[in-house]
């Protein structure tokens, strides 16, 4: 039967005998118990925050976007990355001078910097709209090359040190090619100039004589414009379609004037009538909402005064590029776009600078 300690009896005979004191353990609380097995706590470590690449000032996460080379996707990380490399000058411009100028003197052991511009910076919009805002970039660059010309011409550039034959180690050896004709060079604009054609609306038109967009016409050191036919449909279609109204009719002869300024043409006018029947499919047949504000005649109330407005409009764009062009004027696709027109004022205009039907039309 046994006894829980000397003296006491275990439960099952309590009964026969009297117990006149409780054994130990039935004087001591639950909480007792604990207090007496409790070990001393630790304080608590407070968690050291990790660190990040978010931790990182946004000036060094530039610097990191800036290294990382072209077509980084650092920038849609999260959106704490894409709010610190939101373009602004200072980024655009490190980021073009890493990444798209390079050293025509790399090779060289006399590293005198000849910085080069890769013409393929141009097809980056963001890039292309910083540089016409800021062409003084181009002043700081001796050559705009092709990337894949770029080390070519390095290696050219060390054969002709190493031979004794480098004149100016401080400057370009490239030659631009030029046409022997016009003197303007042979090498056509990048794509990326024909697609925008609104850097040929950033002319200051209030000067007198007016200001031209000087980054076009700096580019034309290196580039002429190969297809201004093409163009210049381009630009009269984006003009009537997609201009919000910050450009007027006259700021759209100015835009075509440096075309043909930057362009192969012998003379200062187009050679098919294509420009000319675009803008009047737009005039008077297409005709978008707005188009009294580009006229700059939104306070003609009757039709017959806006037809003159119209009339005086391609009267003044012929005088100024199809000058003498009868045969360009006679155009059988032209004559047919005024018969279908109906308006005798337009041909009325036309037949006053030489063009005629042909009996192909009359008939």
């Amino acid at each position: 039967m046994g006894y829980v300690t000397s003296g006491y009896p275990s439960r099952p005979h309590k009964r026969l005998l009297p117990i006149n004191q409780k054994v130990y353990y039935e004087n001591l609380t639950p909480s007792d118990e604990r207090d007496k097995i409790r070990l001393p706590r630790k304080k608590p470590r407070i968690a050291k925050k990790r660190l990040t690449l978010n931790s990182l000032p946004q000036d060094i996460i530039q610097k990191i976007f800036i290294y990382s080379g072209k077509n980084n996707s650092l920038p849609f990380l999260n959106r704490f990355f894409y709010v610190s490399l939101r373009p602004n000058g200072i980024l655009i411009e490190g980021y073009i001078w890493e990444n798209y100028i390079s050293d025509l003197n790399e090779l060289l052991p006399e590293n005198d910097f000849v910085p080069i511009l890769d013409s393929n910076v141009f097809q980056n919009g963001i890039l292309l709209k910083y540089l016409n805002e800021n062409s003084s970039v181009l002043d700081s660059v001796f050559n705009v090359v092709k990337q894949d010309s770029i080390k070519a011409l390095q290696r050219e550039r060390l054969v002709l040190y190493e031979d004794g034959n480098l004149s100016d180690i401080r400057g370009s050896h490239i030659l631009v090619n030029h046409d022997l004709d016009s003197d303007k060079p042979l090498q056509d604009f990048p794509h990326a100039f024909y697609n925008c054609p609104i850097l040929f609306f950033h002319n200051d038109i209030r000067e007198k004589p007016p200001v031209y967009n000087q980054f076009l016409l700096k580019l034309h050191s290196y580039f002429t414009v190969k297809q201004a036919s093409w163009l210049c449909e381009m630009i009269v279609e984006w003009f009537f379609w997609k201009n919000d109204g910050e450009f007027g009719i006259n700021h759209l002869f100015y835009a075509l004037n440096l075309v043909l300024h930057l362009s192969d043409l012998s003379t200062h006018s187009f050679h098919n009538a294509d420009v000319l029947i675009s803008l009047i499919v737009n005039l008077y047949l297409e005709q978008p909402l707005n188009l009294q504000k580009l006229l700059l005649c939104e306070g003609f109330q009757d039709e017959k005064s806006i037809l003159d407005r119209k009339a005086r409009i391609i009267g003044k764009f012929i005088k100024k590029f199809y000058r003498d062009m009868r045969s360009v004027l006679s155009n059988d696709n032209l004559w047919m776009i005024l018969h279908q027109i109906k308006e005798p004022s337009l041909a009325e205009v036309i037949t006053h600078y030489g063009g005629a039907p042909s009996f192909r039309v009359l008939r």
